[in-house]
């Protein structure tokens, strides 16, 4: 009795609708006791499609689920091609199947997320980060010695010349401009040998960046996500 079914099935296959403009050039042929559709999958090259094959029969108001019992270019990560093939093992999946059979074929593009460019974080040598350290301190101390050399400097004038109009404050002034002209040269020498330091500190930074680094920065796979590591000679 199942035979009889699939004759039939195949004597009134008449309408075969197309569920996406992808889909071209869909035919069918008996083969045993199972129904073989052709179809061509037309996109852009490297694109993937979500294939599924829907069976109406007249008088249903819906397309139901999708086929199970399918084998060949159907489910996902479809490539466009032509001619591929979808072998429907039709007595597997039902077991009365007469009058008036539809079929739709349903194509939809998957569309990959967008993944950004990885971004790298070298890793050097422990000496690169400590001389990067060392040096940022000794141009801390080189700015703020500096602004203490002038500010002291500048003082020292301005003191020395309120200094001699004075009268009741004078030794008071000429005291602070003696204080100021002692701090002057002292801050400005601390400042040149931190900006020694600092020269020598960036010297070394730049040599240590140069050795063997390591670079680590995630890379997306074929299947989830991993760690790529790149020693540099």
């Amino acid at each position: 009795m199942k035979q009889s079914f699939l004759i039939l099935l195949l004597i009134l296959l008449t309408n075969l609708f197309v569920g996406a403009q992808s889909v071209t050039n869909v035919s069918f042929e008996k083969s045993g006791k199972q129904v073989v559709i052709s179809y061509d999958l037309s996109g852009e090259p490297g694109s993937t499609w979500n294939i599924n094959i829907y069976c109406n029969r007249a008088g249903d108001k819906t397309w139901g689920t999708p086929l199970q019992k399918l084998t060949g270019a159907y489910g996902n990560a479809i490539s466009p091609d032509t001619n591929k093939k979808v072998t429907w093992d039709v007595l597997s999946e039902m077991e009365n199947l007469e009058g008036q059979i539809s079929f739709l074929i349903e194509a939809t593009e998957i569309i990959s997320p967008k993944i950004d460019p990885p971004i790298v974080e070298p890793i050097f040598p422990p000496e690169y980060y400590k001389y990067k350290k060392s040096k940022t301190i000794w141009l801390v101390s080189a700015m703020v010695t500096v602004g203490i050399g002038a500010f002291t400097y500048l003082q020292t004038g301005t003191t020395y010349t309120q200094y001699q109009s004075a009268t009741a404050d004078a030794d008071a002034l000429h005291s602070k401009a003696d204080l100021y002209n002692k701090i002057a040269p002292i801050a400005l020498g601390i400042a040149g040998i931190c900006t020694l330091e600092f020269i020598i500190k960036a010297g070394k930074q730049s040599k240590a960046k140069k050795e063997k680094k390591l670079t680590f920065y995630p890379q997306q796979l074929f299947r989830g996500g991993g760690v790529a590591l790149a020693y540099t000679f």
